[in-house]
């Protein structure tokens, strides 16, 4: 099978998923001081936003932080941040940026509406030296490396996988889950890697297949 560079890249990246959640999940003491600082904010609704596949994350994401921390989410692409989320903006919301690089112009637009505002910003990014990084109250860093893929393979797992990690950890900490619910939760959370890195040489060999019906389709 040839493949061109690009298609390379995204191989090899999907290939690295489980390691990116692994290490993006893994972040004990992070997580434990993140939970701990805001935990102690009067937070009664969170707002998600990013773009692209960052928003995507983000939706992919209210079903937990619903479900253990109770907490009505809301998740608003950055571009529309501005319209939608300005004018209702308070001190009692976290504001949750996604932004694998932490350049995106729309979701730092959103970061400044917000800091203006004085409401306290979490990022969730690959680069925490990035402009994101620095203009947010707190930052939790995606452990995945840099993507060379144009679709986000393994940023959108880790980003996905690093904010649960987080949601449960702060919901012990408001205790709107108990520590034996904790440890269940983190436990299948720790597990997701080794099924993953089982499940993908297998997907990759139906893929292989299935792909000579579908390489002449153009979208």
């Amino acid at each position: 099978m040839i493949m061109n560079e690009n298609n390379n890249y995204t191989l090899k990246e999907i290939f690295e998923g489980p390691e990116s959640i692994e290490k993006s999940i893994n972040q004990n003491h992070k997580l434990e001081e993140l939970a701990s600082s805001i935990s102690k904010i009067n937070v009664n609704n969170i707002i998600i936003t990013g773009s692209g596949t960052s928003y995507n994350a983000g939706l992919a994401s209210i079903y937990f932080l619903h479900k253990y921390l109770k907490i009505p989410t809301f998740v608003v692409h950055a571009a529309e941040f501005e319209y939608l989320v300005e004018p209702i903006l308070n001190k009692n919301q976290l504001i949750i940026l996604i932004s694998q690089s932490g350049e995106s112009a729309t979701t730092l637009n959103a970061c400044k509406l917000a800091n203006e505002r004085q409401i306290k910003t979490l990022s969730i990014t690959a680069h925490p030296e990035s402009t994101l990084g620095k203009l947010t109250s707190y930052c939790l860093p995606i452990l995945s490396g840099d993507e060379q893929s144009i679709m986000a393979t393994k940023t959108y797992i880790a980003q996905i996988s690093a904010l649960f990690a987080f949601s449960i950890q702060l919901s012990k900490q408001r205790e709107t889950i108990n520590q034996t619910d904790y440890n269940r939760l983190f436990s299948e959370l720790q597990a997701t890697p080794g099924k993953l890195q089982k499940a993908l040489p297998d997907l990759k060999i139906e893929v292989q297949k299935l792909a000579k019906y579908y390489k002449f389709v153009n979208t």
